[in-house]
């Protein structure tokens, strides 16, 4: 199984000539077109699917349970996707690695079970982005002196 990705939208509404460039020269038809072809000569079947918030599910369900980094982590949610298990939160409190040797803690949003399960992880990833830019921005002063992070505040 791997992740179905799709740049043409962002090809089309990329902003810089810079990201257009990055966009471009990424060789995911190539890489593609030769992981199918391998495997079909060595008689394995490749899978696509949607990548949607695979690594927000695999770090929130999966990372601390299982003792896994985000990515395999994620990995684990695109195998579980192809066989269509459930992408419901596993709990109410969210333990996720930080990928820097220790956990960060913070209490998943409410889920509204009227709407689709994404919704919910979309809440989740901007609780994640939040939570985690502040626990880096905390321990990146954390060795400076107190001073300094005062100098920083003011700034």
């Amino acid at each position: 199984m791997i992740e179905k990705l799709d740049f043409q939208k962002k090809k089309l509404s990329s902003q810089t000539a810079k990201q257009a460039r990055l966009l471009s020269s990424f060789a995911y038809g190539g890489f593609f077109s030769f992981l199918k072809s391998r495997a079909y000569k060595h008689g394995i079947a490749v899978h696509q699917v949607n990548p949607a918030y695979t690594s927000v599910i695999g770090r929130v369900n999966y990372a601390k349970r299982y003792g896994l980094s985000g990515h395999l982590a994620a990995a684990l949610c695109i195998a579980r996707r192809y066989q269509k298990f459930s992408e419901a939160p596993s709990s109410l409190k969210g333990e996720i690695p930080d990928g820097k040797g220790s956990f960060v803690a913070f209490v998943l949003p409410v889920r509204n079970r009227t709407k689709h399960v994404w919704h919910f992880w979309g809440q989740v990833k901007k609780k994640i982005t939040t939570v985690l830019a502040g626990h880096y921005q905390v321990i990146l002063h954390r060795s400076l002196n107190p001073t300094a992070i005062l100098e920083i505040a003011r700034s």
